[in-house]
């Protein structure tokens, strides 16, 4: 018989500090790794975590807010510059809207090994209309019945500076156990009311998902990477008994 060698990392890669970033975060799509259709959640409070109010203000699918969206979302070697740019018509009032992205194929991340979250944030305007990430949530999949469940986390920024967001109280997520799985993220973006019309650009990028294995405290151990599958054939396959890797 042959021997197959599998795509590995090592067992935690997770972004432990604000200094040390993410920078040291494998470049792993664990959802939606290519295409990435436009999906604006209407206002909602997450199920578990921190209960903030997802507001909606406005419908941004009707106004194009969200542009130029990378394929894939995901950072790659080489070109970390992926995700998504988001724009206001010049406005004075206000802007609030909730824009996912999720599904699709990916490697799929078991939620007790999810660790941290990470991206940058800029803004291309330097003005009052300058937009941020308000609120961020996760998506969360259960393998065996396909409910969904959001987590929040506890920021509640009205920070415009360009900067990296890590997350790191993540036990409730961990706590959900083996059937659960991150099935894709939720930003929460706004743009404040001023007394001039102006127009605000800003842009997500560098977006990664950080993981910790429970392991050993000795030896050397490894996250082989599970296959790149759609949700319907991980699901198929995990109810046929059976876990497929990724090959080199």
């Amino acid at each position: 018989m042959a021997n197959v060698s599998f795509q590995s990392f090592p067992a935690s890669g997770w972004a432990n500090n604000q200094s040390g970033h993410y920078y040291s975060t494998p470049l792993i799509p664990w959802f939606r790794a290519t295409g990435q259709p436009s999906d604006y959640p209407n206002a909602f409070t997450p199920d578990i975590g921190s209960k903030y109010d997802f507001t909606v203000t406005h419908d941004a699918s009707a106004y194009n807010y969200i542009y130029n969206k990378t394929d894939p979302f995901w950072p790659v070697e080489g070109n970390f510059d992926k995700g998504f740019s988001v724009q206001s018509p010049d406005i004075s009032s206000s802007r609030q809207f909730n824009y996912r992205i999720a599904g699709g194929k990916g490697h799929w991340m078991p939620a007790p090994i999810f660790r941290s979250l990470s991206f940058y944030w800029g803004n291309d305007s330097n003005n009052a209309k300058s937009w941020y990430v308000k609120h961020t949530a996760l998506v969360l999949k259960n393998w065996k019945t396909d409910e969904e469940k959001t987590w929040g986390f506890s920021m509640n920024t009205t920070s415009k500076s360009s900067r990296v967001i890590i997350l790191n109280s993540v036990d409730g997520v961990r706590a959900m156990g083996p059937d659960w799985f991150v099935y894709g993220v939720i930003f929460n973006l706004r743009t404040d009311a001023t007394s001039n019309l102006l127009i605000g650009k800003g842009k997500l990028v560098d977006f990664r998902l950080g993981y910790e294995c429970d392991r050993p405290s000795t030896g050397s151990h490894k996250l082989i990477l599970p296959k790149q599958m759609t949700w319907g054939n991980l699901t198929s396959a995990m109810r046929a008994g059976q876990m497929k890797y990724e090959p080199i």
